[in-house]
């Protein structure tokens, strides 16, 4: 099994002063969950949502397994009370698996795409396209209903830029079984309105991995937008953030969602349309999957 370290950059309180933050990789808390028990009495934030172990070790064995080997390389878990991610000692073959503050995301993972670090983040499932992605990273649809040590129940899924291929997304319905077989699973929720089929959020994907499927979005088939031209007149936008896909995708996105379920759409919903410009980015998408 993998090292997994969490980088203590301050001292314990019965512990004597130290030397600066990035000369102690040596001072690492080996027990995350009895660190945590620390700060218990603390007001709680919506980032304070610290992982159940169970789910944790099933989270790393699937990146291992899928995303890439672990074997001997250290695993970091620098976000936790107190704690300086940027001040880490990151070294050569490091790589971060945490659940970091959800509220300065983006900032994380500018600073690790900066600095060179590979990481494997948690991220909120619904607006999980709330940021354009790097170059180097793929989006991880798993839509797991994970309940966190806090008592919060939050939508997760993940970003990465470690992930195997040209993929911006991948829709895991295998992470998302192996994070409900760690736990209680949670009901999905229904989407406020209805888009193309060529038009994809990360809430709508969510359909897919909570149905126990799985589909890779690669690079050259998708284009990321906030809104439809339809939206903008209304003040409209899609939720969280979206992409366009060809219709080679949007066809393996349609037979993933085909299960028994209500064919009418509930009546507050409102239908989008493509404008001419989104249609005529589609048919470049389109070629671009024939020419793969």
């Amino acid at each position: 099994m993998p090292t997994v370290e969490q980088q203590l950059l301050f001292p314990p309180e019965d512990s004597a002063p130290t030397t600066p933050q990035k000369k102690r990789r040596d001072a690492v808390f080996r027990d995350y969950e009895s660190f945590v028990r620390k700060f218990t009495d603390r007001p709680k934030t919506t980032d304070d949502c610290y992982t159940p172990q169970p789910v944790y070790d099933a989270i790393v064995s699937w990146v291992d397994r899928e995303v890439t080997p672990l074997e001997g390389r250290t695993i970091l878990r620098p976000f936790y009370p107190g704690g300086d991610y940027e001040a880490v000692d990151y070294r050569p073959g490091d790589i971060v698996i945490d659940n970091p503050p959800f509220s300065i995301l983006a900032k994380i993972r500018r600073f690790y795409a900066s600095v060179g670090v590979d990481y494997f983040l948690f991220a909120p499932a619904l607006t999980l396209f709330s940021v354009a992605p790097a170059q180097a990273e793929t989006f991880i649809v798993a839509a797991a209903n994970i309940k966190y040590q806090n008592g919060a129940i939050v939508k997760t899924s993940f970003v990465t830029n470690c992930y195997p291929g040209d993929i911006r997304i991948a829709i895991s319905g295998d992470l998302c079984k192996v994070i409900d077989s760690a736990q209680p699973p949670s009901g999905p929720s229904l989407p406020k309105y209805q888009y193309p089929d060529t038009v994809v959020t990360s809430a709508l994907l969510n359909k897919i991995a909570e149905r126990g499927c799985s589909l890779e979005i690669p690079v050259n088939e998708c284009y990321y937008i906030r809104a439809l031209d339809s939206q903008r007149p209304e003040g409209k936008a899609l939720f969280g953030n979206g992409f366009l896909i060809s219709e080679r995708l949007a066809a393996k996105r349609t037979m993933a969602e085909m299960v028994p379920r209500e064919k009418t759409a509930p009546e507050q919903s409102q239908r989008w349309k493509l404008s001419q410009r989104e249609m005529n980015i589609i048919k470049q998408l389109n070629k671009n999957a024939d020419n793969q």
